[in-house]
């Protein structure tokens, strides 16, 4: 697997580190899911898939660098990790 040493840095994470991304993710699913606000949804969905995307790339051992471009890089590589198209097709529509 290929990393881009400008948006990835190579670090171990502890289990507590990634039980906490996880955490976060879930919390933003439960809150779009309880909303009745579109907009709400959509963002919580959003920060929710980002989340997840940076507890995949933390399992594989690395971290996003925040710089621009850096939320499409994650959904790049979660969609190449995972093997499905549709993460990216969805996610990039999403980010824009």
């Amino acid at each position: 697997m290929k990393f881009d040493k400008t948006f990835f840095n190579k670090l171990q994470f502890s289990q507590k580190q990634l039980d906490d991304i996880l955490d976060s993710v879930r919390n933003d699913l439960s809150v779009a899911q309880k909303s009745k606000i579109t907009e709400v949804i959509f963002r919580f969905s959003y920060d929710a898939l980002l989340k997840f995307g940076m507890y995949v790339l933390a399992k594989n051992g690395y971290k996003i660098r925040s710089i621009l471009g850096h939320h499409r890089k994650i959904i790049e590589q979660i969609s190449f990790i995972l093997k499905d198209e549709n993460i990216f097709i969805v996610g990039d529509r999403m980010r824009r």
